[in-house]
């Protein structure tokens, strides 16, 4: 039982720290969490006026602090520094071999006592607020009073006793012993105070004849000035610290004011953020539903442009073959009104889907090497059979001062120059319609098209290329369309960089012209096409390659001459319908046509046909490319959707040299009712050499085949040299 209780006795304290601790631990964490209550509930702006207060009374406090601190301090160097001037003077009123021979208070009275205390007593009248001069000196480390002018002097007030002569000073003086000790002058810190008085001391030696340290001189003056000084300065900081206070607390009350001002600015920008998050999530939304209509949108418009073009594609060209069979004027005429129709169709088509282009921001334009040359003869060549059943006459004409090979986008300028050149011809009754391009300055090109037809009144040229507009509403019925060509040439100019413009007149003809950036082909392609730099010696040869007799009429009108340095490049009326038997003559080329839709392959295998080329047929990718694995082609015409395999993926395999089709070569045009340009690009991306939009006009696809059997004709008769 001791033992236990001895081992508890042990024990205690280390329980009584361990309790302590705890409890001291629990005591704090209680005051941390009160506090914590205690700031939760006061009011934000509240807290801020408080502490912005508080940190401004702090600030001006400590700064009154020293602005009092300094004047005292400046007040007391005043003092120290008069004192020491006067300890300084009186030390040398006094006589060091003289002051040697008083020994003791027996000598008081004496001549030589009254001597040395004349010119003291003389000097302490003399200096207001005085109260003693006296001499001291040490002894054995034991300081000595010996003389004091209240032996001859009082001032008013100071009733005491003088000081016996060699009298101890037992009172600490740190300062009259360091002067006294040091030989230095030396001055009270601080005044000392008294029940009756505050004064200041000052210590300055004196020495002997033989410059000997005989003791020192004190000076005691009163600081009644500097009191009063100081109480002065004491109560300006007392003013200035309750003006501060006053100060703070209009502070603590503005920032206050200024908190909750900003509190409320900052919970009404947290309304408008989540608002406007809210917003912005909402219109996201909106955009991605907009998005997603606009994908829509595109994608039934390609779905329908390809399911239209596809059966137009056999009216079209179904329409075209009949017409050239033996028919009766009946015949004839219901015929040509099929195709009449089919093509006015075919327009509306392509007018509506680049409008839908255009509105869902998704027209795009490319900037490559291109002939403009070429690109414009190509829409002299597209418009034949519109001008030779008008009767009308086109040319083209080109400054031999622009190069042939710049830099845009072919296809929207060829559309562009198709659609006005196509209106010329529409509006045109007699007369002829030219093709102007010419050199505006050295940074842009200006196309023009001139034509005789109708012309524009002024009022009506301020509409011309506003939507679904024309000239007035006569022109409308007389002359039909959508109105959408100009607005879209409109834009398709302004996205390539240009403007666009028309000048009329009623009666006489209309210019529409526009103008593009004129940006030079990279080194590459100018040495390629340097052959075909020379368009004067180039043109003239189109009428032999097309088979034209060189003794055809070349129609023209008044007033549309070529402008000086251009080259004019005629269509020769009488010799159009020759071209039809020139071509089948240049035919006899080996072609594969890969076609799934039954009336596109007969339109195909017909027109081919007659242009003279020897056809095979394969219903879809796979078998083409079973095909082009056991036979050599000279061309490959290919359909892009088709069932089993595509034709993009089938030109993949045919240009791949790990495949086993013969040539990988072999010059493949893709012929598809997908016509917007991005088919297009993907076309050419996938390996394809060019690209047919259905319908097809035998005249382009005749075009098409020249420009691309040439070369392959002529590298199989370098093989078969070599």
């Amino acid at each position: 039982m001791s033992q236990f209780s001895a081992r508890s006795l042990v024990e205690l304290p280390a329980k009584l720290v361990s309790y302590s601790f705890a409890a001291g631990s629990r005591y704090f964490l209680w005051t941390m969490h009160i506090l914590k209550r205690l700031l939760g509930r006061v009011d934000g702006p509240l807290l801020h006026g408080v502490l912005a207060g508080s940190v401004i009374m702090l600030i001006s406090s400590l700064g009154l602090l020293y602005l009092g601190h300094s004047a005292r301090e400046a007040q007391l160097d005043a003092v120290r520094t008069e004192l020491v001037q006067l300890a300084r003077v009186a030390a040398t009123l006094v006589d060091g071999d003289r002051h040697r021979l008083i020994k003791s208070q027996a000598q008081a009275g004496s001549p030589d006592h009254l001597y040395l205390l004349a010119p003291l007593a003389k000097f302490h009248k003399a200096t207001s607020d005085i109260i003693y001069v006296y001499t001291a000196i040490l002894d054995k480390n034991r300081i000595y009073f010996v003389l004091g002018t209240d032996y001859l002097y009082h001032v008013e007030g100071d009733s005491e006793r003088p000081d016996p002569i060699m009298a101890p000073h037992d009172t600490l003086d740190p300062t009259l012993r360091r002067a006294l000790e040091r030989h230095e002058v030396a001055v009270n810190q601080e005044p000392v105070k008294e029940a009756v008085r505050s004064y200041m001391s000052a210590y300055a030696p004196f020495f002997d004849s033989t410059g000997g340290f005989v003791g020192v001189i004190g000076v005691d003056m009163w600081v009644r000035d500097f009191d009063a000084r100081i109480g002065a300065i004491r109560r300006a900081g007392i003013g200035a610290f309750a003006a501060v206070a006053m100060l703070s607390v209009l502070a603590g009350f503005v920032v206050i004011r200024l908190s909750r001002i900003a509190s409320q600015a900052r919970r009404r920008d947290l309304v408008i953020q989540a608002r406007l998050a809210d917003a912005k999530q909402q219109a996201e939304v909106h955009a991605q539903r907009a998005e997603a209509a606009s994908k829509a949108k595109s994608d039934f418009l390609a779905m329908m442009s390809h399911e239209i073009r596809t059966p137009m594609n056999g009216v079209l060209g179904f329409a075209n073959l009949l017409l050239e069979t033996p028919l009766n004027d009946e015949q004839r005429e219901f015929a040509q009104t099929v195709q009449r129709s089919g093509d006015a169709l075919l327009t509306i088509i392509n007018d509506v889907l680049d409008y839908s282009k255009i509105e869902a921001g998704r027209m795009t334009v490319e900037n490559i090497d291109f002939d403009l040359c070429s690109v414009c003869d190509e829409v002299r060549k597209i418009l034949r059979s519109a001008i030779t059943e008008r009767g009308l006459t086109m040319t083209l004409s080109y400054d031999t001062t622009l190069p042939r090979v710049i830099k845009g986008d072919p296809v929207r300028l060829r559309q562009v120059v198709l659609n006005l050149a196509a209106n010329a011809v529409k509006f045109t009754e007699t007369g002829l319609v030219r093709i102007e391009v010419s050199r505006l300055d050295e940074a842009q090109v200006r196309i023009s098209v001139i034509d005789s037809g109708i012309g524009i009144s002024q009022r009506q040229l301020n509409r011309m290329f506003e939507r679904f507009t024309q000239a007035d509403p006569s022109t409308t019925r007389r002359y039909g369309g959508t109105g959408l060509g100009l607005a879209i040439s409109k834009t398709l100019v302004e996205l390539m960089g240009g403007t666009i413009g028309v000048h009329s007149q009623p009666g006489i003809g209309s210019t529409f012209w526009f103008t593009l950036p004129l940006a030079p082909a990279s080194q590459a392609q100018k040495e390629t096409d340097g052959s075909a730099s020379a368009a004067p010696q180039a043109m003239p040869a189109l009428a032999a390659e097309s088979g034209l007799a060189p003794t055809a009429k070349l129609a023209s009108a008044p007033g549309l001459a070529a402008a000086p340095g251009m080259t004019t490049i005629p269509v020769l009326v009488d010799a159009v319908a020759s071209t039809a038997q020139g071509t089948a003559r240049r035919g006899q080329g080996r072609l594969l046509l890969v076609e799934d839709n039954f009336v596109n392959e007969r339109v195909a295998v017909y027109m081919l046909a007659k242009l003279g080329h020897q056809v095979d047929v394969a219903k879809h990718g796979r078998e083409a490319i079973d095909i082009l694995g056991k036979s050599r082609y000279d061309l490959v015409l290919m359909d892009c959707q088709m069932p089993e395999m595509d034709g993009f993926e089938a030109t993949r395999i045919i240009r791949d040299a790990a495949s086993a089709v013969l040539d990988h070569e072999i010059p493949v045009i893709a012929m598809t009712a997908n016509a917007f340009p991005e088919d297009r690009a993907r076309a050419l991306a996938c390996g394809m050499n060019d690209f047919l939009a259905k319908p097809v006009d035998r005249s382009v696809l005749a075009t098409m085949l020249e420009k691309w059997l040439k070369p392959a004709v002529e590298q199989a008769s370098r093989a078969v040299v070599g």
